[in-house]
């Protein structure tokens, strides 16, 4: 595992989150559907580390995900509460 290989050692297994709940069903129970086939590759090694025990997979909803930050826009309300929850402060480069 790419983590373990860098030399960290893990003590549980590491949580990824997700704020799509049939995207997690689909990880944990598997399914084939007939829009989805393009990702039975990637789904079967998320399986396979799930089943592993290397990762869980957790709900998380979407107006508190984090990684929105760096991928979406956003507004500035929201900007302002993902920013609260990084503990991330605005920083006045005035003199």
């Amino acid at each position: 595992m790419l983590v373990t290989g860098m030399g960290f050692r893990l003590d549980d297994r590491i949580p990824l989150y997700q704020d799509n709940k049939s995207t997690i069903i689909m990880a944990v129970q598997g399914g084939s559907f007939q829009r989805t086939k393009h990702l039975i590759g990637r789904q079967s090694y998320i399986k396979e580390r799930i089943a592993a025990g290397d990762i869980v997979l957790k709900y998380k909803s979407t107006k508190v995900m984090e990684a929105d930050l760096l991928t979406k826009p956003l507004s500035r309300v929201a900007l302002q509460k993902l920013k609260d929850l990084l503990y991330i402060q605005d920083v006045s480069l005035v003199a």
